[in-house]
């Protein structure tokens, strides 16, 4: 089961990355704002909140959220040489985010299981 994660997360990690290089046009999304956050800050945001709950299968929670945290980077930061794509600051603030919300989710599923499992043996 172990390795099913493991190329879920190779494939995750790879969309990311496919994604930061490849030059893509996203001026529709840079014009919408919801809630004074541009559309494509909230794309960025919804990409990475699955990064931990992917990699936390595979390894320790600390090492997701390290990997994590540096796909975050990588992925931004790489468009900083790349001409035909801009590195921007917020755009690596809404994937770190998304990092940090999906670590958070994590916990708080975490919580909750051991929760529901120690109700359920008192019942017993």
């Amino acid at each position: 089961m172990k390795w099913n994660y493991k190329i879920i997360g190779g494939l995750y990690a790879t969309s990311l990355i496919l994604l930061a290089v490849l030059p893509l046009n996203t001026s529709r999304v840079d014009n919408v704002w919801v809630l004074s956050w541009r559309g494509d800050y909230w794309i960025h945001m919804l990409q990475f909140i699955p990064c931990i709950p992917v990699f936390s299968k595979i390894g320790p929670l600390s090492v997701s959220l390290a990997f994590g945290v540096g796909l975050a980077i990588i992925t931004e930061g790489v468009q900083w040489w790349l001409p035909y794509r801009a590195f921007n600051i917020n755009d690596l603030m809404a994937n770190g985010l998304g990092v940090i919300l999906g670590f958070f989710f994590v916990i708080i599923l975490s919580i909750l299981k051991n929760f529901l499992s120690t109700s359920t043996k008192t019942k017993l």
